[in-house]
């Protein structure tokens, strides 16, 4: 079964740290960028897995375009990842495919066909997003759903050594 082989962000709990990008206060970008930690289930046909203290890091590119990275790895939580397209009211991912080795499989292919993302609340805001891929591994082609869910938020780019309920 394919459920948790995909997609280098479901597995991966610590990494350390990459560039950062700066935002300005007209931009809605800038509140989806950080690297977001929360639970993400993946569903395939009728079977479904949650995964809880996954990391998420989402970059600010430009005024109103993130990048959602993690997708295109098992290991690397700062891999390349589909870029979206920002409003006021969330986001909306921009088709992409890519190509990684995976744990178990030597060639996994991710076409990451659609997307969206939200938030909500105000200082303490919640996130969510929803992608559909079509994957391509050893166990063939399914598409999966993608749905996230964070609450927490570190500034992109910050060092994330610890998984959430650990002690240092």
């Amino acid at each position: 079964m394919r459920v948790g082989q995909v997609l280098g962000f479901l597995g991966t709990v610590a990494l350390c740290a990459c560039g950062s990008s700066s935002g300005s206060s007209s931009d809605a970008a800038s509140a989806f960028a950080g690297v977001w930690t929360g639970s993400v289930t993946t569903t395939v046909g009728t079977s479904s897995q949650t995964r809880t203290g996954v990391k998420l890091p989402i970059e600010e590119l430009r005024p109103n375009q993130i990048k959602l990275h993690g997708y295109c790895s098992a290991t690397d939580i700062y891999s390349d990842g589909p870029t979206a397209t920002v409003t006021g009211s969330g986001f909306t991912v921009v088709p992409m495919t890519c190509s990684f080795a995976g744990q178990t499989c030597p060639t996994i292919t991710a076409n990451i066909q659609s997307g969206n993302g939200s938030l909500t609340g105000g200082l303490a805001s919640t996130l969510q997003v929803a992608v559909t891929v079509l994957v391509t591994d050893c166990a063939g082609t399914g598409t999966d759903l993608l749905t996230y869910t964070a609450s927490q938020k570190a500034p992109y780019g910050s060092t994330v050594l610890v998984a959430p309920g650990e002690s240092d």
